[in-house]
């Protein structure tokens, strides 16, 4: 921590900020700061408590929002596991509707939020479900089994994959060593999605552009864990040096787009009726994210094997 965010958090555990300037950014500040350095439960009662002990300094005994101080807790958890080691500057301008308390009529309804059970507990969101909270880590040839359970449901049910067979334990083990780059979403001590970046061809010109490709646990899609790993997974890519990364979409795919294009990737063109898979004919749509800007003399991009998240 800077010298200013050490003061800052003496004063808040002091009870010494002033009144007009514990502003809602004061709050998730505050909550940015825990979370680099706790764990998100004991940011949530460091938070709860000294809330609590600067509300009853100021006489008000009934201000306290049990829902809100959690709901922006798990936001600003989840923005910190999508965009990892920025400064608080940073991180403002990254995600600047965190500077708002309206943010979280995304998720609840005025009138839950309003509840006496709301206030003085934490309730779930009744319009979508928070994002998913966990950990970005490297894969590692351990999580074959849980990959291989992940992946295989796309291969067996649907076109999403174009492979037909699901592939063992020991290829999923084969395919992570061998991998530009593989991450994992870890949540509950369980792995509930991966993305992965592998070359895009095999000629030694194409070096530059990778293939990227991400699949989630359907109990654990909409909350947030394709766009946290996908956004971890370009910045490591794009820090390895390469330039483009390219993503092949079985359609029609609404969802997988929406993400798609909401990061940055554009629409190339469509190989039309490119695959058969499950009686019937499919398109794949191809969209291309530019990692780098190109160069007369770009450097050789970096990496293999199993990465190490920053």
């Amino acid at each position: 921590m800077t010298a200013d965010e050490v003061a800052f958090l003496h004063a808040f555990e002091a009870c010494t900020i002033p009144k007009d300037q514990w502003t809602h950014l004061a709050h998730v500040r505050m909550a940015w700061l825990y979370l680099n350095a706790h764990g998100i439960d004991e940011t949530i009662s460091r938070a709860t408590r000294v809330i609590r002990r600067y509300n009853a300094s100021l006489g008000n005994t009934t201000g306290y929002h049990e829902t809100v101080t959690q709901a922006f807790v798990r936001l600003i958890e989840h923005r910190r596991l999508c965009t990892p080691d920025l400064d608080w500057p940073a991180f403002v301008a990254r995600h600047p509707d965190l500077a708002s308390s309206s943010v979280l009529g995304r998720y609840y309804s005025r009138s839950l939020l309003a509840s006496s059970e709301a206030i003085a507990d934490f309730v779930a969101p009744d319009l979508r479900p928070l994002p998913a909270i966990g950990v970005i880590r490297p894969a590692t040839p351990e999580d074959a089994a849980a990959l291989q359970a992940i992946y295989a449901p796309y291969v067996g049910d649907t076109p999403v994959s174009f492979e037909v067979e699901p592939p063992s334990v020991e290829e999923m083990s084969r395919r992570v060593a061998a991998a530009t780059a593989w991450i994992v979403f870890e949540a509950g001590g369980a792995v509930v999605g991966y993305a992965y970046a592998s070359p895009h061809r095999e000629r030694a010109a194409y070096r530059w552009s990778l293939d990227v490709s991400i699949y989630v646990r359907p109990d654990h899609r909409a909350l947030g864990v394709g766009r946290a790993l996908y956004t971890r997974l370009i910045a490591i890519c794009a820090d390895l040096g390469y330039h483009n990364a390219f993503a092949g979409i079985t359609l029609p795919n609404p969802a997988s787009v929406a993400l798609h294009e909401s990061l940055g990737f554009g629409l190339v063109g469509v190989y039309r009726d490119v695959g058969h898979k499950l009686g019937r004919w499919h398109d794949v749509a191809w969209f291309q994210r530019v990692l780098r800007p190109p160069v007369p003399d770009p450097r050789e991009p970096g990496g293999g094997g199993v990465l190490e998240t920053r």
